[in-house]
């Protein structure tokens, strides 16, 4: 682990292929994934565990006792971006949600249905007008609300979700 948010794994490197998959067998009783890859250029095979519940589960079952590497390891798990929205407020949500946004139309997305689902519900209940959209791109799906009309857009200014 060396650098945040991109190598975030537990790897070891070792020339013992036979001793890397009794090792990777010894993880998967503990339910912990890992893959066995030999890189190009070097006279070794490496072990990595990568993913966060992967990591949580090594943290919790065998971690590290060196206090630099516990550490970085915590840091490695800290990093994963958690894009389940908290709606234990939901006007402070939707005034994050929307800052800075102004103009014709305001537009809402996330990877994780439910989020938007939420804050659908929720405007219902304000009575703002919107629709919401399953989207796919390239990469990944994703979901989008939309407010499109200008007076579902005035109705939030107005009652002041921006800025």
């Amino acid at each position: 682990m060396s650098r945040k948010a991109v190598d975030r794994h537990v790897g070891a490197d070792c020339a013992n292929y036979k001793g890397l998959k009794q090792i990777k067998s010894a993880l998967e009783k503990f339910k912990i994934n890992s893959v066995i890859k030999y890189p190009k250029n070097r006279d070794l095979f490496r072990l990595i565990i990568y993913g966060k519940d992967n990591l949580i589960k090594f943290q919790k079952e065998i971690n590290f006792l060196h206090p630099k590497k516990k550490r970085k390891l915590q840091e490695a798990i800290d990093s994963y971006i958690d894009y389940n929205w908290d709606f234990s407020n939901k006007r402070k949500l939707l005034k994050k949600l929307i800052k800075g946004k102004s103009g014709k139309r305001i537009r809402i997305c996330s990877v994780i249905k439910n989020n938007v689902v939420q804050l659908s519900q929720h405007l219902d209940k304000l009575k703002i007008d919107h629709k919401v959209y399953s989207e796919q791109n390239k990469h990944s799906k994703y979901f989008e609300l939309c407010i499109h009309k200008k007076e579902a857009v005035k109705k939030l200014l107005k009652n002041k979700y921006t800025n």
